[in-house]
């Protein structure tokens, strides 16, 4: 009699602590789910980023009321070793019958590149376009598609400091879990979503592009689905 109730006490601290067990790991699992950054991740591949400049202040030159006309940009430093004579462009501009304003593009060819006298913007370039000038025109931008540029291509979101955050996948005795770590890397050219790293990146490697709270070096992370 005695032995069996030994027995049963024994069956129930048994069960006690085996729930106490399943309790805690319940509560551990919830807590680290809740403290561990979500992130959104990504797979590196080459790529080619599209490159393209707006000039909003083109002038125009009516050259003797012919339908080719010139138009000059001021430019800076950096934008004048992008351009070079026989270049094509795009001019958006508005041309108005009298009573309505239509918006319109027509080609540009680039005839010169030279020196100007403004400081801020220390060079000039021409270019010419065949539009009728006896109309009202109004030039409002000139738009330049440079060459595209090769290289891994990623959300330029994912670029803070300098650097990405890779993302790894570790196996531990609990099975496996996703790890971070901090990687500088090199930005060649970059548009307004997107980034060209020419150094720091392999294609197929994993990176963050959104997380949800602070991250560091070496620290788990979550999807979004997890």
């Amino acid at each position: 009699m005695v032995k069996n109730r030994k027995r049963g006490m024994a069956a129930k601290a048994g069960l006690t602590l085996l729930a106490m067990m399943l309790f805690f790991t319940f509560f551990s699992g919830t807590i680290s789910s809740f403290l561990t950054p979500k992130v959104t991740i990504t797979m590196t591949r080459q790529g080619l980023l599209n490159r393209e400049l707006d000039f909003y202040d083109p002038v125009l030159l009516i050259d003797g009321g012919t339908p080719a006309v010139l138009v000059s940009q001021l430019v800076t430093a950096e934008e004048a070793v992008l351009i070079a004579a026989g270049d094509s462009m795009t001019l958006v501009y508005a041309e108005s019958d009298g009573f309505v304003s239509h918006t319109r593009n027509a080609a540009a060819l680039v005839e010169s590149v030279a020196a100007s006298d403004d400081l801020l913007r220390p060079y000039v370039f021409t270019a010419a376009v065949q539009i009728d000038a006896s109309r009202d025109i109004s030039p409002l931008r000139l738009n330049y598609r440079l060459p595209a540029m090769q290289g891994i291509v990623i959300p330029l979101s994912s670029v803070a400091g300098g650097g990405v955050w890779v993302v790894r996948r570790h196996d531990t005795f609990l099975g496996s879990e996703l790890r971070i770590e901090r990687r500088y890397v090199t930005v060649a050219e970059q548009t307004a979503g997107q980034a060209l790293i020419s150094e720091g990146l392999e294609s197929g490697e994993y990176i963050v592009t959104s997380w949800d709270r602070p991250l560091s070096n070496g620290s788990r992370v979550m999807l979004p689905t997890e």
